[in-house]
């Protein structure tokens, strides 16, 4: 992968690291059980790192798919199109946005589908050993995978 695609990753998961550290330092009980969200995120993140940066396989996801199946079998994943909905992508959403409309991708798309296309493309994410895909009718979910399929480095 593109070190500028774990790059970002890596700037993602230190962000989740501070968020976890505030977010466990409030008097709120309710602040601290969305601690434990962003703790799972993190874990997430770094496991994906460490899989990308040492050539072991992981499971990227659709949106859509539960992920008790790869959690049952221990197997590293992330949902690929779950991270614009994140707040560490709200710095470069827009021009990601941007980005995703001057590789053709149009925008009677959906944003979600343009935006996961335009991560792989740029080399945002790691790209995954395998992806399990969306299983609902969407025209927009076959281009994902077509672009997944054939952006290997």
């Amino acid at each position: 992968m593109s070190a500028t695609g774990l790059e970002r990753f890596k700037r993602d998961r230190d962000v989740l690291h501070v968020a976890v550290q505030a977010l466990e330092e409030s008097p709120s009980p309710d602040t601290r059980l969305t601690a434990k969200l962003a703790e799972a995120l993190l874990e997430n993140y770094s496991r994906i790192i460490d899989c990308a940066e040492n050539g072991k396989p992981f499971v990227g996801s659709s949106y859509g798919n539960a992920p008790e199946l790869f959690v049952a079998l221990g197997l590293p994943w992330y949902t690929l199109a779950l991270l614009p909905f994140l707040p560490m992508a709200e710095p470069y959403l827009l021009g990601d946005i941007d980005e995703a409309e001057r590789l053709g991708l149009g925008t009677d798309m959906c944003t979600l589908i343009r935006l996961a296309i335009e991560y792989v493309y740029a080399g945002h994410v790691p790209p995954p050993t395998a992806f399990v895909g969306l299983l609902c009718p969407c025209d927009a979910a076959n281009v994902l995978h077509q672009a997944i399929a054939h952006n290997r480095e």
